[in-house]
């Protein structure tokens, strides 16, 4: 027990890895950063947060099946202006796209829905 009375945490099983010491000073100073960027605004940090972890479409769009941009669109749904707008991270797809998308590509709609800064 910690001297506030408090349990402290420790980890239960491989999994939940105690960092190095280098490696929670960059979470640690990457939190502040984000709180800093966010004026400790819950909501805007949850958004943030959402951006910074969001797969980039690229890498998502590159996952589906086709050789050109034309087979992509036709594959997914969309239009070939609305894909390489996806593409250049210009817009992000809405969740119905987004959920097909994880069909197509086995990527989290989770992931593919996030903004990327």
């Amino acid at each position: 027990m910690s001297t506030n009375g408090k349990k402290r945490w420790t980890p239960r099983n491989e999994q939940e890895q105690v960092y190095s010491p280098e490696v929670r000073a960059r979470i640690a100073l990457a939190a502040h950063e984000l709180v800093e960027l966010t004026r400790g605004d819950t909501r805007a940090l949850a958004i943030e947060l959402r951006n910074r972890v969001a797969t980039p479409m690229h890498v998502v769009l590159g996952a589906v099946k086709g050789h050109s941009m034309a087979e992509k669109a036709k594959r997914i749904g969309v239009s070939r202006q609305t894909l390489y707008t996806w593409w250049r991270d210009e817009a992000r797809p809405t969740h119905r796209m987004a959920k097909r998308l994880a069909q197509l590509t086995r990527i989290p709609a989770h992931e593919i829905m996030g903004r990327r800064p």
